[in-house]
């Protein structure tokens, strides 16, 4: 009798007389597994397989095509095809991009809206790329007095139509801002009469519209440094009620307190 495994001769003692050995027994079972238990192997090494970021070449421990570092960059590069950088490792074209275009806007004194134009590239890109490489763009007054020494645009004293009043203030500090309303202006002069900091438009709040379905960004009329206080000044005919319990929402959310000025009083809002 035959050993169906190894084919030796054998006397058909063991077991049911297909093999003469335990160890023949266990090998015909594994052959006869052995696509099974060679697709489970090929797995456990592709899992263990080093892989290298995509983007930079970085090691990595897992099987992804991008480090943690590449991986949020990913959606920049038509923003930095744009800009016509083409490097494919994304840590390099991130900082070129960045490079080129802190010294438009900040030393070529390029305005948001000029870059926009010249690139094609939104506002919100801009904004968003800006923060979140930790550079913050100027306020509407540090851009408007920006405007005015370049030539841009040309400076007005304060003026009145009807209720609405509109223009330049120097504050306690002898910092010149730019107010758009009655209502900034008397806050501004309570503000100033108690010598209490605060900057005009110098916070950019991204938020979620309920009303339009999407997100925006609020430019804060006064902060007030000393206590973290965001303070919006209206009236109540320029109060949108929704608009504002949005926009609430989103400064507690990031740690902000919180006033409304209204009709001049400042009001309770939750």
């Amino acid at each position: 009798m035959k050993c169906e495994n190894c084919g030796n001769e054998h006397n058909g003692s063991y077991g049911s007389g297909r093999f003469c050995s335990v160890k023949c027994s266990k090998g015909f079972s594994t052959k006869a597994k052995r696509k099974e238990i060679n697709e489970k192997v090929s797995k456990t090494l592709n899992k263990n397989k080093i892989t290298k970021c995509s983007s930079c070449g970085k090691i990595l421990n897992k099987r992804r095509k991008f480090c943690d570092d590449c991986y949020p960059l990913i959606q920049r590069r038509s923003l930095y095809k744009k800009l016509n950088i083409l490097d494919e490792n994304l840590k390099v074209a991130n900082k070129k991009a960045l490079d080129f275009l802190k010294k438009e806007y900040f030393i070529n004194n390029q305005t948001s809206l000029m870059i926009k134009e010249k690139y094609k590239i939104q506002l919100n890109t801009l904004y968003f790329f800006f923060q979140n490489n930790g550079i913050s763009l100027k306020n509407n007054s540090e851009a408007n007095i920006n405007s005015i020494d370049l030539g841009r645009q040309t400076p007005q004293d304060n003026f009145s139509y009807g209720n609405c009043k509109r223009g330049w203030y120097n504050t306690w500090e002898n910092k010149k801002v730019y107010l758009r309303s009655s209502y900034e202006f008397n806050y501004a002069k309570i503000l100033d009469s108690y010598q209490i900091k605060y900057d005009v438009e110098s916070k950019r709040i991204k938020y979620f519209d309920t009303i339009e379905n999407k997100q925006r960004i609020a430019i804060v009329d006064f902060y007030l440094p000393e206590t973290n206080t965001l303070s919006e000044v209206k009236s109540s005919y320029t109060l949108d009620l929704q608009n504002m319990k949005d926009r609430v929402k989103a400064y507690k959310e990031k740690g902000y307190n919180f006033k409304l000025i209204l009709n001049n009083k400042e009001t309770h809002f939750c």
